[in-house]
């Protein structure tokens, strides 16, 4: 289904709607399960630490039990988490949140890619400070936000947002929801 059809709420509804949905599946524990394969996430370095994470994509569910965080980002590679694994119908899930200052301006992406480069699937929601204080989906302006995707709080990283598909004319609201330990 193209949600673009349907009749949309503000931004701030989405978010926060997106956000509670994720929050009650971890309180909930239920839903599709990712779980990790045999291989380890790449880790960033010696900020990073083991962590937990449930991602809300539409009305599908992963939760990741091994992740790499950096949540300091005092590694220069503007990845905060990465997260790999293997989704319910076997597809491989790839998990990954940035953050990158350019010019002096924030600019967040949550990204997650089922499947192989070539037959997969891959999602994404981005959001860009504005010179003038606000938030946008892009740099240019784009679709207002209330926030940053991105929020963290100690050892909790939160975000939510309207997740684009790369080469379909689809969107899905989702959230995602991470503790890193140590």
């Amino acid at each position: 289904m193209n949600l673009s059809s349907r009749p949309t709420s503000p931004p701030s509804e989405r978010r926060a709607r997106a956000l509670l949905l994720v929050l009650a599946v971890v309180v909930a524990g239920c839903g599709g399960e990712a779980t990790p394969d045999g291989d380890e996430a790449p880790r960033s370095g010696p900020a990073s630490a083991p962590a937990v994470a449930t991602l809300d994509l539409g009305p599908d569910t992963y939760r990741f039990d091994r992740v790499s965080c950096d949540l300091d980002d005092r590694v220069p590679d503007d990845l905060l988490l990465q997260a790999t694994g293997t989704a319910p119908e076997g597809r491989r899930v790839h998990l990954e949140v940035e953050r990158r200052e350019v010019g002096g301006l924030i600019r967040d992406r949550v990204s997650v890619s089922f499947g192989s480069i070539v037959d997969g699937d891959q999602w994404s929601a981005t959001a860009s400070a504005l010179p003038d204080g606000g938030w946008a989906t892009s740099p240019a302006g784009g679709e207002p936000l209330d926030g940053p995707l991105v929020v963290i709080e100690g050892d909790e990283l939160r975000a939510a947002g309207r997740f684009r598909h790369e080469t379909r004319d689809e969107a899905r609201e989702g959230g995602l929801l991470a503790r890193c330990a140590g």
